[in-house]
């Protein structure tokens, strides 16, 4: 990945960028169970997280940082099963845990921080593409020393239309909520979520909304 890192500025350098570190990244996180979010339920069931870090700069999207959490450990529970009071990480012998079973599996804005200054070794994020998570920018931008574009997804934007068109019971209360929900977005990405649309919400008058998403 740092090889790639690396090639990436250089790819910048010949075409004659002016700051050839400068790289549009996209970057999410995952989990090996759902992430539940309840007042009445603290428990969360998943024990792993992956964040990956991938540059937009091209149509290769080439991972450019990983980021591993984990709370499974199997040396830790050999040892309370023999009595022993353990906690992970960092204990006598073998721990793969790297997150305390105590601490929050789901901080995005940390584990994207420590992403950000992983990678900015090699390159600079310009624009970060996300879901709607505010943390997750948040943690790359504390990790980069100069303002980062924010930039949403298409999954998760269609997913935030789709919820918030349901919620319209008039053609005029959809020319509301539309022109919020694409502002700052190019006009092909407008063009994909005119036919998305089209598709999803067939009972909404997609001639009326294709003319809003066109701007």
């Amino acid at each position: 990945m740092c090889q790639i890192r690396k090639e990436l500025v250089a790819e910048n350098a010949k075409i004659g960028q002016k700051d050839p570190s400068l790289v549009n990244v996209e970057g999410d996180t995952c989990y090996n169970n759902p992430n539940f979010k309840s007042d009445a339920t603290p428990f969360q069931a998943e024990t792993i997280a992956v964040s990956t870090m991938c540059e937009n700069n091209s149509k290769n999207k080439q991972i450019v940082g990983v980021l591993v959490a984990n709370k499974l450990c199997r040396t830790s529970s050999m040892l309370r099963n023999k009595g022993q009071h353990i906690q992970c990480p960092n204990h006598r012998g073998h721990c793969s845990a790297n997150v305390s079973e105590r601490e929050q599996i789901g901080d995005e804005g940390k584990y994207n921080k420590v992403l950000g200054d992983l990678i900015s070794q090699d390159i600079k994020i310009a624009n970060f593409t996300c879901d709607g998570d505010s943390r997750a920018f948040q943690g790359v931008r504390n990790s980069n020393g100069h303002n980062v574009g924010h930039l949403r997804d298409l999954r998760h934007l269609g997913n935030s239309l789709k919820h918030e068109l349901n919620k319209a019971f008039s053609l005029r209360a959809c020319s509301r909520v539309i022109p919020s929900l694409i502002s700052g977005i190019d006009s092909l990405s407008r063009s994909k979520l005119g036919v998305w649309l089209s598709l999803k919400l067939p009972t909404v008058n997609t001639r009326v909304t294709s003319t809003f998403l066109r701007g």
